[in-house]
C-alpha cells in the first residue's frame, strides 16, 4: 500500500496504471484501493476523455482534504499555513495572530492558534511550530516545536535514501534515516556518496522548501494511518 500511496502522490493514476506500475493484478489493486478508500485515505474521481469516445476513467489520488499546519513566527505574529499533499489543492485558510494578543502571553496565544486550526480536526495530520530563539513559548498539546533544520530533517529523512541539506549555516547528511551534521562541502559529499535528494535553503527559497517538507510530512503521516 505504501508504494501505491507514493505513486499517486506524484500524480493521480487509474487502476490500470497502478496495476502495471506495481506489477499487481488488477483485482488486487482494486481491493487495496477499496481498503484505503474505506479509511478515507484515498479518493476516486472520474474524468471523461474525449479521445476515448467519452468513456469515463476513474483516477485515484490521496485525499486532498488532509493537511499539515505550519506555524511560523514572522514580525511578532504567528503565521499559519495549511499544506496539503498536492500543490493544486493547496489550502487557502492562511491566518495570522499577533503573538501577544492574549495577555502578552505567547503560549496562551498559541493555544488560540491551535483552537482556530481545530485541535480535533479530522483531516489535520499535525501542527508544527518553527521555534524562534528570541521568544520563549511553553508547550501546547498537539503542537510540535522544531528548530528549522530539525523540522527539515524530520520531514525529509528516508530510510531508503541519502539526503543532503544545507540550512543556512548548517550542513546535514541524512544517510538512510541517520542524520548528522557535517563540515564537508556539498561537492565533497557528492564525490563520496550517491545523493538521492538535496535541499539548499536560502532566504529566497525558504517558503518553497518548507512547503515541500510539509508535503513530505503529510505523506509520512498518511502512511502511518495504514
Amino acid at each position: 500500500m505504501i508504494y501505491m500511496m507514493r505513486s499517486i502522490l506524484r500524480e493521480p493514476k487509474t487502476l490500470k496504471e497502478l496495476s502495471e506500475e506495481l506489477g499487481l493484478a488488477f483485482i488486487t489493486v482494486n481491493k487495496l484501493v477499496a481498503e484505503l478508500s474505506e479509511k478515507n485515505i484515498v479518493k476516486k474521481f472520474t474524468i471523461v476523455q474525449k479521445h476515448t469516445n467519452g468513456r469515463p476513467h476513474i483516477y485515484i489520488c490521496l485525499n486532498p482534504d488532509y493537511f499539515c499546519a505550519l506555524i511560523s513566527i514572522i514580525d511578532d505574529n504567528y503565521v499559519v499555513k495549511l499544506i496539503s499533499p498536492y500543490s493544486e489543492f493547496e489550502k487557502k485558510e492562511y491566518f495570522c495572530i499577533p503573538i501577544k494578543q492574549y495577555a502578552n502571553d505567547p503560549t496562551e496565544t498559541l493555544h488560540m492558534v491551535r483552537a482556530y486550526i481545530g485541535q480535533d480536526h479530522p483531516y489535520c495530520l499535525g501542527m508544527y511550530l518553527i521555534k524562534n530563539e528570541s521568544i520563549e513559548i511553553g508547550n501546547v498539546r498537539k503542537i510540535q516545536k522544531f528548530k528549522l533544520h530539525e523540522l527539515l530533517v524530520e520531514s525529509f529523512a528516508d530510510n531508503d535514501k541519502v539526503i543532503y541539506i544545507e540550512c543556512f549555516d548548517k550542513r546535514i547528511l541524512i544517510n538512510h534515516g541517520n542524520a548528522r551534521f557535517v563540515k564537508i562541502t556539498k561537492e565533497q559529499v557528492h564525490s563520496t556518496l550517491l545523493v538521492d535528494e538535496e535541499y539548499i535553503v536560502t532566504e529566497n527559497n525558504l517558503n518553497l522548501i518548507l512547503t515541500l517538507a510539509l508535503r513530505r510530512m503529510c505523506e509520512k503521516k498518511l502512511e502511518e494511518k495504514i
